[in-house]
């Protein structure tokens, strides 16, 4: 009768472990939403592209990095340089 116990437990792991895959995919849908929305807004921020190349070359970043950088500190390129040390 012992085999049959374990039996029923697996199952009842089995909806746990599908219950617990169905609510991490929910809130990484989330998170890729919320990131995209983020994307979306840090894409309307002004950046200069001289700034951009600034970053490039004191931080040694990549082009994409650094604009990413310069976005998320308001195009503040002191503020963008600062948020690196």
């Amino acid at each position: 009768g012992k085999s049959n116990g374990e039996g029923a437990e697996r199952q009842v792991d089995g909806a746990k472990v599908d219950k617990a895959f169905k609510l991490i995919s929910e809130e990484s849908k989330v998170e890729r939403e919320a990131e995209a929305a983020r994307l979306k807004e840090l894409a309307k921020v002004k950046i200069n592209a001289a700034d951009v190349m600034l970053i490039v070359a004191e931080v040694e970043v990549d082009k994409k990095a650094a604009e990413m950088r310069l976005r998320e500190n308001g195009g503040d390129v002191v503020a963008a340089l600062r948020s690196y040390v």
